[in-house]
């Protein structure tokens, strides 16, 4: 149940990261910028996939565990260092903010939150579920292929005559 969770995160990690891109970083673009903002995160897709079939079948899909950890490892470093540097940017001064684009955005005066708070919330949800994610997989322990006499193939005998 819980690979079928993976799979779920990993669509709407998909969706919620090119979209929140599109609409804050480039609110009014057309078409062509917004297939060149989701085209290079695509492929994060494939890790839903993989999601998707170990949880069907963990036997004959057992490969894809490392491609799964691999996948959620390189999530996870990247998303810590993002979240490190934005904690610096924010709190300690000295660097310029990832979200510095926001601060011509305007959030209603009585908003809880905003534009980059409510981005380094969510940078640090994503992150969180990208670690919890990783953890499960790596919890997971290997399943090997059963071997039972049935799957193997007669054998004959066979005689080599010497001439």
């Amino acid at each position: 149940m819980l690979l079928y969770a993976g799979c779920g995160w990993q669509i709407v990690r998909f969706l919620a990261l090119t979209t929140l891109l599109i609409l804050i970083i480039f609110p009014e673009s057309g078409p062509a910028i917004i297939l060149l903002t989701v085209w290079p995160a695509v492929s994060q897709l494939v890790l839903a996939a993989a999601f998707l079939f170990l949880a069907l079948d963990s036997v004959r899909y057992g490969a894809y565990r490392n491609l799964l950890l691999l996948g959620k490892t390189i999530d996870a470093v990247v998303g810590v260092f993002l979240l490190l540097y934005q904690t610096v940017a924010l709190f300690l001064g000295g660097i310029r903010p990832l979200f510095a684009v926001l601060g011509d955005l305007e959030f209603p005066a009585g908003a809880a939150l905003q534009p980059a708070a409510l981005l380094y919330y969510s940078l640090a949800a994503v992150v969180l579920l990208d670690l919890l994610f990783l953890l499960l997989l790596i919890s997971l322990s290997p399943t090997p292929e059963p071997i039972s006499s049935g799957s193997l193939p007669e054998m004959s005998e066979v005689r080599l005559e010497e001439e």
